[in-house]
């Protein structure tokens, strides 16, 4: 979901004169009229957000594969420009390569950004388990997982078989 900031029009309006008649300095006006402090309790009630759905929505099912890093396109030109930043620019940037990630759909790409590492490793996590990947292309783990449950079941069989030759091997003891 995308939150689309929009202007909060009941937010009360100061007249200045009224105010300087009441009494109050004009240090006093200047902040009750300065509008990028939160509140108290943090929030800034000059705009109100609403949620609204992403044009870049998908579902998880349309996700051919992902790249996770600033190796898609569009990333990849604005990795041009930073390289082309001079040095006092580059503490600017508005974010780092490993807070990219691109899904890949059938006709288009989707470009993300997320800054939290915790979130993208959610993600990548996410990803990863349900497009059943190893390499970021949709179903290249299906290999790896059947041999891994081959293997499994071959194993439980044989212990199972050890166990059944054991009990078999303890009725003839005496003790």
């Amino acid at each position: 979901m995308n939150q689309k900031p929009v202007f909060n029009e009941a937010k009360k309006e100061i007249d200045i004169q009224d105010e300087l008649n009441k009494g109050k300095t004009r240090e006093q006006i200047a902040a009750d009229l300065d509008d990028n402090d939160l509140d108290d309790d943090g929030i800034d009630d000059e705009f109100a957000y609403e949620e609204l759905r992403s044009k870049a929505s998908c579902s998880v099912a349309k996700i051919k594969g992902f790249l996770y890093g600033g190796f898609s396109s569009r990333f990849w030109m604005l990795r041009k420009h930073i390289n082309s930043l001079d040095r006092a620019k580059l503490e600017l940037v508005p974010f780092y390569n490993w807070e990219c990630i691109t899904l890949e759909l059938e006709f288009r790409d989707v470009d993300i950004v997320i800054k939290d590492i915790g979130q993208m490793d959610v993600f990548l996590k996410f990803l990863i388990y349900t497009l059943r990947t190893i390499d970021g292309k949709r179903g290249t783990a299906e290999a790896i997982l059947r041999q891994t449950l081959e293997k499994q079941t071959r194993g439980r069989n044989a212990g199972y078989a050890l166990q059944d030759s054991l009990k078999k091997h303890n009725e003839h003891l005496i003790f």
